[in-house]
């Protein structure tokens, strides 16, 4: 009984003391290992709201962007401020129909390029003047009438007919009166509209009038634009990507959009009392474990606040698998090093409490010396063949065997100890002693087979790492570069906005000039024409007057005749007709001098004729003259418009290419810094598998390890 006890003290021992050492080792190290992760996953989760906070941040600056283009574009003050003049007719619109459509057709091309939702127009009387609402790929523009609303469907990049008009009963998207005072400055807020979380612009517009006091021209606001982005699944897909976490909206009804099935539910409350001037850029992010689908989570919060008060909250989960994963990882080695140990150190302190269970005198004097020495030359020297004699020759092959193994096993450890693996048990053992040298030797060998698979690990770490930190030092000077090139494109892009507004500015001025100058040559056409018809009426007058004077001078050569018959018969009547012949002298001299005077004005008329008819020959040239010119000025004119026209929209392509290089140079900006990070942390990886290179080398391996093609792997007995 008291050998039982005693083996079986030693072996419980042993096992214990590795049992309790392992369970603690393992308890410690995966506490330090869940610290370790749990500090990484939220500083992820800190860059991730970050990330969050700036994309939310450039949403909002494009939103008022888009807003604002739209309060200016296509003179929209001068067409609000007429639309809101006109009164209400039945069954028509609010001023012209036309003019409504362009003001909402300009919301949805604005709204479209924008990836804006939802966009109305409100006049100064808090009146709605038009709307358009975007879903995927179908488009609704529109705006009210008296006991209606006129609206087109469009798909996208479709454009609007104008018979596909069609009147609509009611529309719920937007309220016909504004709510509240028209703002005076721009304002953009959160606002829970329908089953989504929004960002909504407001941005009044303004038109130029003259003020009666000071008789100077000043900004009067005269209706808003209110502009509304929708936070749903695709902003939900595009942000995971980017932070590699899972991210979601938790709304106050507790629905969510995004991958969060199974979300516990979430009580505002917890987030505290918020300031008026709240901003999301300045909301801490609240950091927590959670439970989702049976899987836990490190978890981070962005609480949003409407002006009325609490609205939902941006989540972001991060998985805690990675931790857990290590932590199993250590322990499962801790496992194997703890089997090792038993494995070793279990037939020591099975042949150890053999030896102290020996009940003889001798053996006990012989075990006390060897307790006080540690020397196992002792021996035995009773001789008696009985069970005494027996046990104690039993006894000295036993310290005979002992001796032997354990030098063996010390030459070896020593070996083992200076990093020389190539040594192993020699010699012919049996039992325990056997399968120690067994044992020992196998130990020998596998962890030679684990310190090659270590070495060649390491080899395979240290060029991998020499690898990485040079690709990542390549990365940085070449994201350093692209990201100096951005600048400057960006840089070359705001000049060029510059010049192209001025362009535009300047085609715009060119064709009101033009339409001046059509004007101008139309008068001087009407001028020309009514010219033209004057010199013809004279000159049917003047050849009506020729025809009067030839008329005229007839009458005056049949008067010399009848003069010349009067002085005949005068002359027959001898002294009787001598007073008859005074008179019809004077009457022949008063013919020639009618006749002469009709040849003058003949020729005189004639001559004015000629005159006027190159006065219309010259009328006729200056007419056509004006025509070529009007035509040319026509044709200018639409050229002109064509370049206006083309100026705009150069002037819009211009500005969405400098805003999507403003957001690639952000992030090629943050891309820099990340690569450099890289660059740092892979001279980091480089230098410590370069250490552990040099420390496996000095680890010595048997040549037939050295020799093996492959290395087996350990597999547990």
């Amino acid at each position: 009984m008291f050998r039982n006890r005693v083996k079986t003290k030693i072996i419980l021992a042993v096992i214990g003391i590795i049992a309790v050492t392992m369970i603690i080792s393992s308890a410690i190290v995966s506490f330090i290992i869940y610290q370790q992760n749990r500090d990484t996953s939220y500083s992820l989760l800190r860059q991730s709201a970050t990330i969050l906070r700036d994309d939310i941040d450039g949403l909002t600056q494009k939103l008022l962007k888009n807003a604002r283009q739209a309060a200016t574009a296509n003179d929209m003050g001068a067409n609000i401020e007429f639309a809101a003049s006109v009164s209400y007719k039945e069954g028509e619109s609010m001023g012209m129909k036309s003019t409504y459509q362009a003001m909402s057709q300009g919301l949805y091309n604005i709204s479209q390029a924008g990836n804006i939702w939802k966009a109305a127009i409100y006049n100064k009387k808090n009146q709605l003047s038009g709307f358009t609402v975007i879903e995927g790929d179908q488009g609704l523009i529109g705006f009210p009438r008296t006991s209606d609303f006129l609206v087109v469907n469009l798909n996208r990049n479709e454009q609007v007919n104008p018979d596909a008009w069609k009147p609509l009963a009611d529309f719920s998207g937007f309220d016909r009166v504004y709510q509240g005072e028209i703002p005076k400055t721009e304002t953009v807020s959160f606002k829970r509209i329908d089953a989504y979380i929004t960002l909504v612009a407001k941005v009044p517009i303004v038109t130029t009038a003259i003020n009666e006091k000071t008789q100077a021209t000043e900004q009067v606001p005269v209706g808003i634009i209110v502009a509304v982005f929708r936070f749903d699944q695709g902003f939900i897909e595009r942000l995971s990507k980017i932070t590699g976490n899972r991210i979601g909206i938790i709304k106050p009804d507790n629905t969510t959009i995004g991958d969060l099935s199974g979300y516990p539910e979430l009580n505002p409350d917890t987030f505290g009392p918020v300031d008026k001037a709240w901003r999301i850029q300045k909301q801490p992010v609240i950091l927590n474990d959670i439970s989702l689908e049976k899987e836990r989570y490190f978890q981070g919060l962005l609480p949003i606040y409407a002006e009325d008060g609490y609205v939902g909250a941006l989540t972001m989960l991060h998985s805690m698998n990675v931790s857990m994963n290590n932590t199993l990882h250590v322990v499962k080695v801790l496992s194997l090093v703890s089997l090792g140990c038993i494995i070793l150190f279990f037939p020591l302190a099975f042949f150890a409490s053999n030896s102290f269970s020996k009940p003889l005198e001798e053996l006990s004097r012989v075990l006390s010396d060897v307790e006080q020495t540690g020397d196992f030359s002792h021996r035995v020297s009773v001789n008696s063949r009985d069970e005494i004699g027996q046990t104690s020759e039993a006894f000295n092959h036993l310290m005979d065997a002992l001796q032997e193994a354990i030098g063996n096993v010390n030459n070896v450890l020593a070996a083992v100890a200076k990093g020389d693996l190539s040594h192993s048990i020699a010699g012919n053992y049996r039992g325990e002693l056997s399968r120690l040298q067994t044992h020992t030797n196998d130990s020998i060998v596998m962890l030679g087979r684990l310190m090659s698979q270590v070495i060649e690990a390491s080899q395979q770490v240290n060029t991998g790492a020499q690898e990485l930190s040079h690709s990542a030092q390549v990365l940085a000077n070449g994201t350093t570069q692209q990201a100096a090139t951005l600048e400057e494109v960006a840089s070359s892009m705001d000049e060029i906005e510059t010049r192209t507004k001025t362009n535009r500015d300047n085609a715009n001025q060119a064709r009101v000039l033009t339409d001046q100058t059509i004007e101008i040559v139309k008068n001087g056409n009407h001028q020309m024409e009514s010219m033209l018809a004057s010199m013809k009426r004279i000159n049917e007058s003047s050849s009506q007057v020729s025809r009067v004077i030839k008329t005229i001078d007839e009458i005056a050569f049949q008067t010399n005749l009848l003069a010349l018959n009067a002085a005949v018969e005068a002359a027959r009547a001898g002294k009787y007709g001598k007073g008859f012949a005074v008179v019809a002298e004077e009457v022949r001299n008063l013919a020639a001098r009618s006749a002469a005077a009709a040849k003058d004005t003949t020729e005189l008329i004639e001559s004015s004729i000629k005159e006027v008819e190159k006065g219309v020959q010259n009328a006729d040239s200056t007419a056509s003259v004006l025509e070529r010119i009007t035509e040319g000025i026509n044709q200018s004119n639409a050229l002109i418009n064509e370049i206006s026209a083309a100026s705009v929209e150069q002037a819009n392509s211009v500005t969405e290419i400098n805003k999507g290089l403003t957001n690639v140079n952000n992030v090629v900006q943050q891309n820099s810094s990340i690569s450099e990070q890289a660059a740092a942390a892979s001279e980091e990886l480089s230098g410590q598998a370069a250490r552990l290179q040099e420390m496996m080398n000095l680890f010595i391996l048997s040549k037939q390890l050295l020799d093996s093609d492959t290395v087996l792997l350990i597999e547990e007995s």
